[in-house]
């Protein structure tokens, strides 16, 4: 990949990143999804958006993370010195129950919510009423569709 190619991806993700730490939620999964017992190094925030994150970039599976962390350019982005590894994705990954599938959805929806709050009606997509964020449907065939929701519901706040 050229040297301008690799800055282009790594000022969207920057994009990415700053407009989900503006709309905080990175806090409010921290907040209220809870599957960790210590958080030493990671959240589950950190976990959550990694998975996103691997999406975003194409990955399709947890061992695709390991791609990401090796690539100088995609850490910088994040302004991270390291990222969890695809074991460690996997055994949070796990760790899921369907009330916290459920769970997550909710506080993406909240976050949703916040991100679209003010705008006029015709900005709004149209696959995305006014009002209906809270019903969204976790769509896909268990955790791995969860995942891959939860990476499109990110990427449908970063149009222009």
């Amino acid at each position: 990949m050229n040297a301008r190619v690799r800055k282009k991806l790594a000022r969207r993700k920057k994009r990415i990143e700053k407009r989900l730490a503006t709309l905080g939620l990175p806090e409010a999964i921290d907040e209220r999804l809870h599957l960790l017992k210590i958080h030493l190094p990671y959240h589950e925030s950190d976990h959550v958006l990694n998975l996103a994150y691997n999406a975003l970039c194409d990955g399709t599976c947890p061992q695709d993370i390991e791609l990401r962390r090796n690539d100088e350019v995609f850490l910088d982005a994040l302004d991270a010195r390291r990222i969890p590894d695809p074991t460690t994705a996997g055994d949070f990954c796990r760790r899921f129950e369907a009330p916290d599938v459920y769970r997550l959805r909710d506080i993406i929806n909240d976050v949703r919510k916040k991100a679209w709050a003010g705008q006029p009606p015709q900005r709004l997509p149209p696959e995305l009423p006014a009002g209906r964020g809270a019903q969204e449907p976790v769509a896909g065939e268990g955790r791995a569709g969860a995942v891959r929701r939860l990476s499109l519901l990110l990427l449908h706040h970063q149009r222009p």
